[in-house]
């Protein structure tokens, strides 16, 4: 699922979630691309198992569905109106996607997913601490529907606390690569494995946790990172093991929505797969301009424009043979080291995220200095000192310091740039347990239900501990030996 909000102009609306759709296939094509690299059990010698996943649909949440536009009969119970909201907390946020979840299931003829995933620009906020979190998930409740606490299992109406494991939220509003890296880091979670420096792992931290000098942290080390480093986009031994055991927990559970191999998508489903020729997509993406696939199912022709120009892409034009927008093709790179996103990044392989410093062939680095400096562009010295980019770049005015985008790393990457330029706590995730979720939102709702069911229990319960607490004391008094030693007296 797709959470955005937009103020474009209606004639953008179709091109917007084009743009948002395909954010969402680079990411899943990129977490097989990673999962292709392993065979399960990682363990075993017969690996004969490999994981992929598959876009089972996309809801993007817009301006309509605020207004109450193009909802199927007016649903009151899709939840997809309360994303509208302003004031939505991160906890909030997944109780939200986990009730779509239950909510599509429920009134759609489609498979269940194995997990719900919302993508969102708002900052998630951590349970246990102030900092900003990039993402969000449960461990290992792949497949698991909305269901009731064991521990609250009465059968009267209204007393049914839910709650659900198999969705996880990540921040869009942070660079690409990282949004992207921080999505292959929740999902490690949703198939079971816990964060590299884990009590569970503290004997084998050299292995799972090597410091930059052996190729810098994995992907399930707890804070972020640039994603330089040889580790950073992999998978570490004890991430694998850990989700190895999950496969073959998965092996003998069997659940539905799993599959043995993949279904091939009917044509004009409304959803695009790499097996398909070309889609047709529904009422919302009928006059889409970002793609090369017409309403009617046939392809645009060559050089129909389906990409504007960006800052390191020239426009992209359609190949006429394929449905997608070739915007891989090297052909519409602009040249390498063009200079972007306001003079702090450089164009490589047609993405801005070179670091500016490459300009005179040296690395970027952090500053670890006041505060108000954490966010300067800083470049690595032959020496190996730090030193804001500003100083040494002798075609600018260097009393004006160059300071990172907003939601670069800061900080040992401990912290991220804000718009003021000040370094904010940050956490990779927050993957607390779920039994954290009784404390949730959704679940208040519920306790609500029980204490206006109940009302009179919880007087009753008041006025019990009014009238026994002093009873108590005063009993206890009496019988208890003085406070003064009886031994010297």
């Amino acid at each position: 699922m797709m959470q955005t909000y937009t103020t474009r102009a209606d004639h953008d609306y179709f091109r917007t979630n084009t743009l948002l759709s395909t954010y969402i296939y680079r990411n899943v094509e990129g977490l097989n691309e990673l999962y292709n690299r392993y065979h399960f059990p990682y363990t075993s010698k017969t690996k004969n198992i490999t994981i992929q996943f598959f876009v089972h649909g996309i809801t993007v949440v817009t301006r309509n569905v605020c207004d109450q536009k193009h909802t199927k009969n007016n649903d009151i119970e899709n939840p997809l109106r309360e994303f509208c909201s302003p004031n939505i907390n991160s906890d909030t946020l997944l109780d939200l996607i986990a009730r779509f979840g239950d909510y599509d299931r429920k009134t759609s003829n489609n498979k269940p997913a194995c997990l719900y995933y919302g993508f969102t620009s708002r900052k998630l906020k951590s349970q246990n601490s102030k900092a900003t979190t990039l993402g969000w998930s449960w461990r290992g409740h792949l497949c698991t529907e909305l269901k009731e606490l064991s521990s609250w299992s009465p059968k009267n109406k209204g007393f049914n606390p839910r709650y659900s494991g198999n969705v996880g939220v990540v921040t869009a509003s942070f660079d690409g690569s990282e949004g992207e890296m921080t999505f292959f880091h929740e999902i490690g979670h949703s198939m079971n494995a816990d964060h590299d420096d884990a009590n569970e792992f503290k004997d084998r931290q050299q292995e799972c946790n090597p410091s930059d000098a052996q190729g810098g942290s994995y992907l399930m080390y707890p804070t972020g990172t640039e994603g330089l480093l040889p580790n950073n986009r992999i998978y570490s031994h004890c991430s694998l093991d850990t989700i190895s055991k999950y496969t073959e927990i998965l092996g003998q559970w069997k659940p539905k929505c799993l599959l043995t191999t993949k279904t091939v998508k009917s044509k004009c489903d409304g959803i695009f797969s790499v097996d398909e020729i070309c889609d047709e997509y529904d009422f919302f993406f009928l006059q889409s301009a970002g793609s090369c696939c017409k309403s009617s199912c046939q392809f645009h022709s060559a050089g129909h424009h389906c990409h504007p120009e960006s800052e390191c892409k020239m426009s992209i034009k359609c190949l006429g043979t394929s449905a997608t927008c070739p915007d891989d093709d090297r052909t519409f790179f602009k040249p390498d080291k063009t200079i972007c996103r306001n003079g702090t990044l450089l164009c490589i392989n047609g993405s801005c995220e070179l670091s500016i410093c490459a300009l005179y062939s040296l690395l970027p680095c952090q500053l670890k200095v006041s505060a108000d400096k954490l966010c300067m562009i800083a470049c690595l010295q032959k020496d190996g000192s730090c030193v804001p980019y500003h100083t040494i770049d002798t075609n600018s005015d260097s009393s004006k310091p160059l300071y990172f985008p907003y939601g670069s790393l800061c900080d040992s990457n401990r912290g991220y740039c804000d718009q003021s330029h000040q370094c904010l706590p940050l956490l990779l995730d927050d993957n607390t347990n779920l039994i954290s979720a009784g404390f949730s939102s959704l679940l208040l709702t519920n306790y609500l239900t029980i204490f206006k069911r109940y009302w009179w229990a919880f007087i009753l319960f008041i006025l019990a501990q009014i009238i026994l607490i002093p009873i108590g004391l005063l009993y206890f008094r009496s019988h208890c030996i003085p406070s003064d030693n009886p031994f010297l007296q």
